[in-house]
């Protein structure tokens, strides 16, 4: 392709304004800024993130030089399709991402360890294990049936149709 040399001047020019904005002095880091036209923060840019990540991951990702035998067994390890390069992400959506993953895992976990300490307690304060079984189906059963309707609607049931 030969661009026209006013047209390769201008391009030039940006170029080197965006090279002098996104790369380090020493030019061993370069910052990339996505502008996306739609809410990042939404199961839309979670799922972004999602796949930013494991291509980075897979751009990290070492294999062994040679063959895992004799001399060879120790040549360093080397980052495989990618040379030297070492891939980060770092944004708010990733952070709410991860957020609400962990409070998703969690959350159960949560409700459990809770109900299963109020029974105890409960039952070891008044001396009576059947009252504290009964409020504890009285409370966990509600919670769960919550919960499981969060899950359903939210995870797009309803919104779906």
């Amino acid at each position: 392709v030969v661009l026209p040399v006013g047209q390769f001047a201008q391009y030039r020019e940006l170029y080197s304004k965006l090279w002098s904005e996104c790369v380090s002095s020493d030019e061993k880091a370069m910052l990339i800024i996505l502008q996306l036209s739609w809410d990042a923060i939404s199961w839309r840019g979670f799922n972004l993130v999602k796949d930013l990540r494991s291509r980075f991951a897979s751009c990290d990702h070492l294999q062994r030089t040679g063959v895992d035998s004799g001399d060879n067994a120790s040549e360093p390890l080397r980052p495989r399709g990618c040379g030297d390069v070492s891939i980060s992400e770092a944004s708010a959506v990733g952070v709410w991402s991860d957020f609400v993953l962990a409070a998703g895992t969690a959350l159960p976990k949560v409700v459990l360890l809770a109900c299963a300490v109020a029974t105890l307690l409960l039952a070891a304060s008044f001396g009576a294990p059947v009252a504290a079984g009964k409020l504890l189906l009285t409370v966990a059963l509600p919670l769960v049936w919550v919960y499981g309707a969060a899950v359903w609607y939210f995870g797009g049931a309803p919104i779906s149709r």
